[in-house]
Formats: structure tokens, sequence, C-alpha cells
């Protein structure tokens, strides 16, 4: 490699050779004449006694003899200066913040091990890359994050809500780290627009979508028109969100984290950090997570209500959540999503323990009156009902509770 002032001697050199060797002559001189042939440098007077190089020799009668111009001089040493630095900051990629969702079953999947997805932030962003391993050593990479996350945190806490239509009155508060959050229509919204995750105070993750957002000073936004409780997240908005909880937008820089089948359910060390850069804790964060765990939970039954017959008896009834394709307007009812149907009843006296606990094929189930006389002394005006739904691979899934009058 040739330094800077190296270079331009030999550039300044060339280009002077090729100056000269645009002057060409040719010419005859009496044949035989031994001081003129190829390679020998002869002066003209009629060219100002200029130095020419012999490059060709036709000898005959006469010798013709053809020359080019040169100039007799060494090559001048270069000047010697050294090379000027570029100035660049030298840039330390540094521990990201990485941040792994366990998530519900997205819209048209049916796969539970791909809903843990992991979102990744540095300020010096460069692309990460996700080690798992279910001890502390032997870790495989399992995914590749090119794009940072449009992540931040809560600036206020967000309480509870309600689901199933857009809350005008809530209002949230962001923090991002970086990136921005945009508006869209009520017609995108509720075909899935503008999806975030904020992590609750019970460490669940609620999915929101919002339909406006305005950024009120530098890098903190407000956040309108919220459908809380999304994918069946509803015991997460029911338990809130504090000040400083993490906010992730849910876009393509969120990715799954290559969590395997068999995995699911089971706890996993992550560790996540710039790619090219040795697997040190200077440079890679670990944090243990179990994932594939919430996209395998039945969600809670809904329309949980209560009549008494004209026998004495009280009879309950529910409308069952689909965790599959359960928004889909085809059919006569949405996929069971589960190997059988079945339900957990338990009944108790408000605020107090489970006296009788029922199972149900079906989305209803009858407690008699002798049964209630055997529960309760006095039977009282209201009870606690609590419904779930059974799952082969994941246990009993989230609950569904509602105070009914026995009046």
């Amino acid at each position: 490699m040739l330094e800077t002032a190296e270079a331009s001697a030999l550039l300044d050199e060339w280009m002077r050779r090729a100056w000269s060797r645009r002057e060409s002559v040719s010419f005859a001189v009496p044949a035989p004449d031994a001081g003129i042939e190829p390679g020998a440098i002869i002066q003209i007077p009629a060219a100002g006694n200029a130095d020419f190089l012999v490059t060709e020799v036709e000898d005959g009668l006469i010798r013709k003899v053809s020359a080019r111009q040169v100039t007799r001089s060494a090559l001048r040493p270069s000047s010697g200066a050294l090379p000027v630095a570029p100035n660049q900051r030298l840039t330390v990629a540094g521990r990201p913040l990485a941040i792994l969702l366990d998530l519900p079953m997205a819209p048209g999947a049916r796969e539970p091990h791909r809903q843990l997805r992991i979102a990744a932030w540095n300020r010096a962003w460069r692309s990460q890359i996700a080690f798992a391993s279910p001890e502390q050593t032997g870790f495989v990479q399992r995914a590749s994050i090119p794009q940072a996350a449009t992540v931040g945190q809560l600036l206020e806490p967000l309480g509870p809500g309600f689901s199933g239509r857009v809350d005008t009155n809530t209002i949230a508060r962001v923090k991002l780290f970086d990136g921005e959050l945009t508006d869209v229509s009520r017609l995108q919204l509720l075909n899935g627009g503008n999806v975030a995750a904020v992590r609750s105070n019970t460490g669940v993750w609620e999915l929101i979508q919002y339909e406006n957002a305005a950024e009120f000073a530098p890098d903190a936004w407000q956040i309108s028109g919220l459908l809380r409780g999304q994918l069946g997240t509803t015991d997460a908005m029911a338990a809130g969100a504090a000040a400083g909880a993490h906010f992730v937008l849910i876009d393509e820089a969120v990715l799954s984290a290559g969590l395997l089948p068999a995995e699911c359910r089971l706890p996993m060390n992550w560790r996540v950090g710039p790619a090219g850069y040795d697997f040190s804790d200077a440079n890679f964060v670990q944090q243990s997570v179990t994932g594939g765990l919430r996209s395998s939970l039945p969600l809670a039954p809904v329309h949980l209500r209560g009549r008494k017959t004209a026998a004495g008896d009280f009879a309950i009834d529910w409308k069952r959540c689909g965790r599959i394709d359960a928004d889909s307007w085809q059919g006569l009812d949405i996929p069971l999503g589960e190997e059988s149907e079945t339900y957990r009843i338990e009944i108790s006296a408000p605020g107090g323990p489970t006296v009788r606990t029922a199972i149900s094929p079906t989305q209803g189930w009858t407690c008699g009156a002798a049964q209630m006389a055997a529960d309760f002394s006095p039977i009282p005006s209201a009870i606690d009902v609590t419904v779930s739904q059974l799952s082969a691979t994941a246990g009993w899934g989230l609950a569904c509770t509602r105070r009914l009058s026995l009046g």
C-alpha cells in the first residue's frame, strides 16, 4: 500500500514522462552508423538538442530511424509527509437493552413457540445476536436482530381499563428511547394497526392498540383512542402498569426469538449482544425467560351470567374465547383450539374461599338447590363464580370471575 505522498510523486513522474513522449521524430542517416541503434539516446540540434530515444531502425541503402523525446532525470523523492488520519469518532457498541416478550397467539399464527418475541435497542446501534441455553454454558445462536426496536417507558401509571371497545378518555404517555409513533385511521385500528406491548404490574404483557399519537415534548408521546387487553390480555389490563414500565411497539423490528417447540414452558437463559463482539458480560446481557406459555393458555371466557330456574336451581352459562383464528366471521363457531372442551367452575361466597368445584364439557353448568343449601348456610344473596378452560398442554387457562345475584 502506497502512502499519499509517494503515490503523488509517482503520478507526477508518470505524467511528466507521458508529456515528453508526445514528441517523436523520423529521419535517415547513412548506413551503417554504429552510433544509432534501438535504445540509444541521441540529441537532435534541430530540436534544440533535446534528448531522443531511438525506438526503431530500418536498414537499407540508408538507415531510417524513429525516435521519441525523453527527459533524463531521476525520480523525485516524495515529500515524506504522513497521511492525515480521518476525524472519526470511535463507536463502542456496549450492552443492548434486550426485552423478551412472551405474547399470546398472533392472528393467523398456530405455533406457540414462535410467540416468544425479542426486541433490542442500543444507542450505538449495530446488529444484535441472541443466544439461548437451558444452562449457563452451551449457548446456541437463535436469532439475528438487524433493526432496533421502538421502545420506551411509561411516564405515568396506566390504570386498569375495559376491553372490547375504543377507550376515548384514557391517555397513555410514553418516553421513547428512539423512533416515533404515528396515527392510524379508525378502520386501520380495527384491522390490527398500531399494536404495542406494555409490561403490567404482574409482569404479563398487555397488548394495546392506539389510534392517535402526538409528541408533546422531545421523545415524549401521548397515545389515545386505545383498544385495551387485546388478544386476551385482559388480566394484564386489570393489573395496570406502573410509571417506568417498558413500552414496545410491535412491528417488523420485533422478531421471534427462536424458541424451539420442545422448549415451550421451560425456563431458558438468553444472552443478547452486538454481532462481532466477544461473548462477555461487557457486551452481552443475560436473562432467564419462560416462553411459549402465554400463547398456549386458553383465554378467559366472557359473558358469564346466571339465572334461577323454576325448580329453584341456579343455571350458569358463558361464552368461550378462542386463541387461534378466532376473529373470522365465517362459520357457525370459532375453532376450539384445544383437544377437547372442558371447563372448571368454582363457587364461593363473596370474597370467601371456594366451596364447590365442578367440571363441565359444555359452556354451561347448573348448581342444584340442594347443592346450594349444602354449600351455604344461610344462602347469600350473591355468589362469586369463576370459570376457566382446560388446555391439554398448558393446564387451566385464564379465569373469568363475576359476582352473580341469586335473587
